[in-house]
């Protein structure tokens, strides 16, 4: 299990914006990119397996970040995990829209596996996207069904938000959907959700967005960006990142960090690593 994991985010360097042919509908055309929405959803079954759902739109304002997305990497456990990629889409500032086939995605084995060989089931589908250029929009979905659970009739899982100072994300939301008569403990002490009952789920939902932009480095001349971004607020007094939300079946949780098994190796935040798509949760 890992953090869905969407996964952690490292803020995409800041670039000149490029040339688009319709203004952006918000105060961040100096940014590289931005999401305009991402929205993932975990739901969870009582014997332990699930589905993960990540589906993202995000402005694409330099040739840097065309370049990052020009290959999408979606992240899954071969051993326990099915993937499919629902939709990549680019949608063109005139209005006009291309599609790439998901039949398209080459199957790889994830770069951790070549420092940690333990994790061999980790595996890669890496996309190429059509026709992806400075001023589109880039719309991806992907699913995961988890199949097997790690360890039957049990789950757990991280998840991270986007913190400030880092990616420009519009519109964030995060779903977990828990059996209502299964004891799920869920630790999210600097998010608060919303929580709802109903047809025998319980679910638990987060949204917010992040509009702070990362600090611009010397020689960018933006002085709307403070050189210092604020402090994460999941990240505790010795510098340390914890999760933003974790939840567990067990009757212990040591504030999510023992309750993933293997690395991070999607994004993103909204799991939103440059160039990735895909953050395992069970």
């Amino acid at each position: 299990m890992r953090p869905l994991a969407l996964l952690f985010f490292a803020a995409l360097p800041s670039a000149v914006l490029g040339q688009a042919k319709t203004p952006a509908p918000d105060n961040f055309q100096k940014e590289a990119l931005v999401f305009e929405r991402s929205d993932t959803t975990v739901r969870m079954r009582a014997d332990g397996t699930g589905e993960r759902d990540v589906h993202a739109w995000l402005r694409l304002q330099s040739e840097g970040a065309a370049r990052q997305f020009s290959v999408l990497l979606f992240s899954y456990a071969a051993a326990n995990e099915t993937p499919t990629i629902s939709l990549v889409r680019v949608h063109k500032p005139d209005g006009t829209t291309v599609d790439t086939p998901a039949a398209e995605a080459i199957d790889m084995a994830a770069a951790v596996t070549r420092e940690a060989p333990l994790y061999s089931d980790l595996k890669e589908k890496h996309l190429p996207v059509r026709s992806l250029a400075v001023g589109d929009t880039l719309e991806y979905e992907w699913h995961v069904a988890i199949d097997k659970a790690e360890d039957p009739g049990q789950f757990w899982g991280i998840q991270r938000l986007t913190p400030p100072g880092t990616l420009i994300v519009l519109s964030e939301t995060f779903t977990l959907e828990v059996p209502q008569d299964k004891y799920v403990q869920v630790w999210s002490p600097h998010h608060k959700p919303t929580i709802t009952e109903h047809d025998g789920v319980r679910t638990y939902r987060w949204q917010g967005s992040q509009l702070i932009p990362a600090p611009k480095s010397n020689g960018q001349g933006d002085d709307s960006s403070d050189a210092t971004p604020p402090k994460d607020p999941d990240e505790d007094a010795d510098g340390r990142k914890e999760p933003s939300v974790a939840w567990t079946t067990f009757p212990y949780l040591d504030r999510g960090r023992r309750l993933v098994s293997k690395p991070c190796v999607g994004a993103g935040a909204a799991d939103r690593r440059p160039a990735r798509a895909g953050r395992r949760n069970h």
